[in-house]
């Protein structure tokens, strides 16, 4: 260099040639690392072109410490000079890109930003955008009803209840001998507060319901083994359910109501001397009835302190306790007083005698008993009958229900005859709605 050779030196030239050229090293070797830092995202040391770039740093990393050494030979004063000179450079360097990368991510936000375009100008209509309530009405209303679907299919599956006569037939092998439509006017009727239970010949003798009853009282007619000829004793017909509110008493009712157009003489039973409301079926009071006939040998208690007298209760005739019920040929025993023991006063010789009697007196017998899985009455009545039927409720009882009543009766060694499938309503999607579709005659 100049100083070597001739023993001087250009300070000033000479650091600015240094740094010029330590600024321009520093430079190629930032540009160096990005690039190795590039390439080595992809590829790993042992590349060709990272041993390359390798190669190129050391030999400017070699020739940044010659030039250290270099300055490191100058005059203090100068060599504090070319330090700063050097971070200012630097730091220039380091601005001027930051600046270029800021100017280039504006660029490329504002090339975003131009795919959007305006489509329409807002406009005031002065009116709430929410709540829509229209939206919202209809959308309760559609999941609500969805819901309620939800909730009775739900229903169904859980509660598997009696819809099938055919079903019902093979799951209980017992013949379903008849199927009562729902009467629409009967219905309605009961419906209004205070009425009273109403039988069908009254109030809706022209409908599906009434010709029901009818067929059945046909069915039992030459079902009867004995036939009901002069001298010979009454038919007696158990009616029974398996549980309450299937609709014995109306059945019972009313079938006591056809076999009397047929000039027979029949009798009413209420044997349900717990809870029997046959009574309201035919506008008559429950008092002066079974239990009572059956309770006069017993001891006697009084109704105001309780206590009970050794003197018997004077025995009063069968007589006494047959009631007329105001339809020609049909008398009624009611239920009378709530006992203690209806089941054991059932089983005592008292009602075989009182049964042998009425046997002798009557064509046709109809007993009402309580529900089988309430109570026991119902096998020991049936002791007496020569038909047992049970009734079950369309859309209500539940099949598992009947099948084990049925079961209770055959432990019993009890003959259940028939089954009625009472309060059978149409679909139209229902295969079972053509058992009672077709009406003959005047259905008004």
């Amino acid at each position: 260099m100049t100083f070597v050779k001739n023993g001087t030196i250009d300070v000033g030239k000479e650091a600015e040639l240094l740094l010029n050229e330590k600024s321009r090293i520093e430079e190629q070797l930032n540009e160096l690392r990005l690039k190795k830092a590039d390439l080595t995202t992809y590829y790993t040391e042992e590349h060709p072109l990272v041993i390359q770039i390798n190669e190129q740093l050391k030999v400017l990393n070699n020739r940044i410490r010659e030039i250290d050494n270099t300055i490191a030979g100058l005059p203090e004063i100068q060599r504090e000079f070319l330090k700063l000179s050097e971070d200012t450079a630097i730091n220039r360097e380091i601005y001027l890109t930051l600046l270029k990368n800021y100017e280039q991510l504006k660029i490329v936000k504002a090339g975003q930003i131009g795919y959007a375009r305006i489509i329409d100008s807002p406009t005031s209509t002065f009116n709430a955008i929410a709540p829509n309530k229209l939206q919202i009405l209809m959308l309760t209303t559609l999941i609500g009803m969805m819901f309620g679907v939800m909730m009775v299919l739900l229903k169904n599956l859980v509660r598997n209840v009696v819809k099938d006569p055919e079903h019902l037939e093979v799951t209980t092998g017992i013949p379903v001998i008849a199927t009562i439509p729902r009467s629409p006017l009967l219905s309605r009727l009961s419906k209004k507060k205070n009425t009273t239970p109403r039988m069908l010949a009254h109030v809706d003798h022209s409908s599906l319901s009434y010709e029901a009853i009818k067929s059945l009282r046909t069915n039992l007619m030459f079902g009867m083994p004995m036939g009901t000829a002069v001298g010979q004793p009454a038919q007696v017909i158990l009616i029974t359910g398996e549980s309450p509110g299937v609709g014995k008493s109306f059945i019972a009712a009313n079938l006591s109501e056809v076999f009397a157009q047929l000039n027979k003489k029949v009798l009413v039973i209420d044997g349900d001397m717990r809870l029997g409301e046959l009574h309201k079926m035919f506008n008559m009071s429950q008092h002066d009835g079974l239990a009572d006939y059956l309770l006069q040998d017993k001891k006697h208690f009084s109704p105001i302190d309780g206590t009970r007298s050794d003197s018997e209760v004077p025995s009063l005739g069968v007589e006494s306790f047959i009631h007329p019920t105001g339809m020609e040929l049909i008398d009624f025993i009611p239920r009378g007083r709530q006992p203690h023991n209806p089941t054991s006063l059932l089983m005592g010789e008292k009602f075989n005698h009182l049964m042998a009697e009425l046997k002798t007196q009557y064509d046709y017998i109809v007993i009402d008993s309580p529900p089988i899985l309430a109570a026991s009455d119902a096998m020991v009545l049936a002791q007496h009958a020569d038909k047992v039927l049970i009734v079950t409720k369309f859309n209500h009882s539940i099949e598992g229900q009947l099948v084990y009543a049925i079961k209770q009766m055959n432990k019993a060694n009890v003959q259940v005859d028939g089954i009625i499938l009472n309060d059978v309503q149409q679909g139209l999607m229902d295969k079972y709605s053509y058992h009672y579709h077709y009406a003959y005659g005047d259905n008004r």
